[in-house]
């Protein structure tokens, strides 16, 4: 459910856990309040101990692209022609370099989504814009979103290679 440090809180997190399996906790508002609180307390104190304040985000979705080859009914793009072909707009290098470059500069250990509506892996630079995010920020998560229609061994392993360990595949 979780990868925890061997710190104060991952320990303190992991015995709330083997507390809230005693429990049917699906049937229980209570005790799932108490764990939505005690992971917020974890979140904020592994931010605190990052940053040295609870005030910082931990997650940053970057979107290189606008295009996409869908339009499931739940996006903007099925409604505005922003994430068609003719109308693609990609994410000039250097503004992407500046954000990763301000990133490393506050030593961000957070999560990097390299999209919002647009499919990452229809931008060519992909890889090379993580290897750059990867060198900049090793201690950064690259998470890759997709609708998989683009989404291969080969690519699996191009991105493997810059630093991508996670990938979510959205199910239409």
């Amino acid at each position: 459910m979780y990868i925890l440090s061997n710190t104060l809180t991952g320990k303190i997190l992991v015995r709330a856990v083997k507390l809230l399996h005693r429990f049917d906790y699906k049937d229980s508002l209570i005790v799932r309040k108490l764990f939505s609180k005690l992971s917020r307390m974890y979140k904020n104190i592994n931010i605190f101990l990052s940053y040295g304040t609870v005030d910082m985000f931990n997650e940053i979705g970057i979107e290189t692209t606008t295009y996409c080859n869908r339009r499931c009914s739940y996006c903007p793009n099925a409604i505005f022609e922003r994430g068609l072909k003719k109308n693609e707009k990609l994410m000039k290098r250097e503004l992407f370099e500046k954000l990763i470059n301000d990133l490393a500069r506050i030593k961000y250990k957070g999560i990097i989504y390299p999209y919002f509506y647009g499919e990452p892996l229809l931008d060519n630079r992909l890889a090379d814009l993580m290897e750059y995010a990867h060198k900049k920020l090793p201690k950064a998560k690259i998470i890759v979103s997709t609708n998989g229609d683009f989404l291969d061994i080969s690519m699996v392993n191009k991105l493997y290679l810059v630093g991508v360990r996670t990938f979510w595949i959205t199910l239409h």
